[in-house]
């Protein structure tokens, strides 16, 4: 895959430009099914999940980006796949399953929009869904410094120190199921990623 070809000299890249720093790689699931979820802050967090994993990782990504050529390009070298954020898109979710379901990792941020102060923002369930229907193991990362690269009001991009850090896995399966109070476990799924991605977003200095 492209993608593969191409992440050793972005590797080389950010660790010039950003001295990018890559905390916990080792709990990255070497083989099977994965849900990698992070917290969204930069346009750039996509290639930063895809530097730090040596798998390919598939991307949802507003349905918008495959309008405009160069980013159109980008993105599904990226592995993106389209998604309508302005209603819930059964056709991503469905694509977002069948993907798990051939032992693929799916990249998700699950505050479905940029936080460019860099602080967490509300979260929505569709990680939790996704993780519930399928039975995957989610793995928070959490990313430090992106939203300094281009901050409102700069016209050129700006070189941070960038840090990344794995969090532990989040085994869905091992959680009590409780069938007649569904929404109450895909909040629990949903508190239970965002907490960690807090811990370590703290350890790293932010919060």
């Amino acid at each position: 895959m492209l993608v593969d070809i191409i992440r050793p000299p972005v590797r080389i890249l950010l660790k010039l430009f950003y001295r990018i720093e890559y905390l916990g790689r080792e709990r990255i699931p070497k083989s099977g099914s994965l849900i990698i979820c992070a917290n969204h802050t930069s346009y750039i967090d996509p290639f930063l999940l895809g530097a730090m994993c040596d798998r390919p990782i598939y991307f949802m990504a507003k349905k918008e980006l495959f309008h405009i050529p160069v980013l159109a390009w980008l993105v599904r070298i990226l592995n993106g796949f389209p998604v309508d954020r302005d209603k819930p898109d059964r056709k991503a979710i469905r694509q977002s399953i069948e993907l798990l379901k051939q032992g693929k990792v799916l990249g998700l941020f699950p505050e479905g929009t940029r936080h460019k102060d860099g602080k967490l923002g509300p979260a929505y369930h569709g990680v939790s869904l996704i993780a519930l229907k399928t039975g995957v193991p989610i793995l928070p990362v959490a990313i430090l410094g992106a939203n300094k690269i281009m901050p409102p009001g700069a016209k050129l991009p700006r070189f941070p120190k960038i840090r990344m850090k794995a969090g532990q896995l989040i085994r869905v399966d091992g959680l009590k199921r409780d069938k007649g109070d569904k929404e109450s476990l895909l909040v629990k799924i949903t508190d239970l990623i965002m907490e960690e991605l807090e811990r370590l977003l703290s350890e790293m200095g932010v919060l």
